[in-house]
């Protein structure tokens, strides 16, 4: 077993298992990937509401990031700063927030962000649309019960992957549901690298409120139109990082003084994943039987 730690910031998604839902219930079971990791990393869950990070921490995930206060922010960005390791998988609308289901168990907020700290590293993803590419499309269950080849369901194998970065090479196909489009400000501080596109000639955008009330695959299909642009979905962050709080750290009364230990820009090379989709991360995605499965939004 190695020693590395690897913390993971949880918002609504219940990726380290969750609490019954009813009194005499049993809990939720973890997702596969949290199992998965756990057999050769020693996982922590931080929670969402954290405002340190252990000095001890390695690699830092941070997933589904919904509302986190100003204080966990900053301990991000921090460590961040200091040299840490992030991989955050944030989302224009994951399709297993089932927290964010609203009256009738439809509706509701299920995107995610990390908008003070990317506007402070200069990247930018659509919170209303999410990606297709009618050359990726992969199968899902159509309403009538029969596969439809949907554009925003992806399987991104070849060209879509980064075969020269550590973290894409080797893999042969990654699947993605519903991801978002990753981009620098062309007055971005860091260096972005694509680790994981569509392809150019199908690659496009849908509208994130076709999957508000529903999933249609036949529906989406439809509708998707490959605009000749290609997306990002995950891309790595290097370079010299500025903070995302450069009036310190929050909490400071008008007047007094940034505390020593505050870094303004980063101390060592600043290393960050992000990905544009949560979705990919849950079994659904990597099942056998996954064609014959429903997917339903609502």
């Amino acid at each position: 077993v190695q020693t590395c730690a690897l913390p993971i910031f949880i918002s609504s998604l219940p990726v380290a298992g969750g609490a019954p839902a009813a009194p005499g219930q049993p809990a939720a079971p973890a997702w596969a990937i949290w199992d998965f990791l756990s057999q050769t990393l020693q996982m922590r869950d931080l929670g969402a509401t954290t405002t340190e990070i252990p000095e001890d921490v390695d690699v830092l995930m941070v997933i589904h990031p919904k509302e986190l206060s100003e204080e966990t922010l900053y301990a991000i960005d921090q460590f961040t700063l200091a040299g840490g390791r992030l991989m955050a998988f944030v989302d224009p609308f994951s399709i297993f927030d089932e927290s964010a289901a609203g009256p009738m168990g439809m509706g509701g907020d299920r995107s995610s962000n990390l908008e003070r700290l990317f506007g402070a590293w200069g990247v930018e993803m659509t919170n209303s649309q999410v990606v297709g590419d009618s050359e990726s499309a992969d199968a899902a269950q159509g309403n009538d019960g029969r596969p439809v080849r949907c554009p925003i369901v992806m399987r991104l194998e070849g060209d879509s992957l980064n075969a020269d970065d550590l973290a894409t090479r080797g893999l042969a196909a990654v699947m993605s549901f519903g991801a978002g489009d990753l981009r620098l400000r062309d007055d971005a501080p860091l260096t972005g690298s694509p680790l994981l596109t569509t392809s150019t000639e199908g690659g496009g955008l849908v509208d994130a409120s076709m999957l508000q009330f529903g999933f249609d695959p036949a529906q989406i299909a439809d509708a998707f139109a490959p605009d000749g642009q290609q997306r990002t979905i995950a891309m790595r962050l290097s370079g010299e990082a500025p903070t995302a709080f450069p009036a310190g750290p929050p909490g400071l009364a008008e007047g007094e003084a940034i505390p020593e230990g505050h870094l303004a820009t980063s101390t060592e090379p600043f290393n960050a994943i992000v990905v544009s989709d949560v979705d990919l991360l849950h079994e659904y995605l990597w099942a056998r039987d996954r064609k014959s499965t429903r997917l339903n939004s609502s």
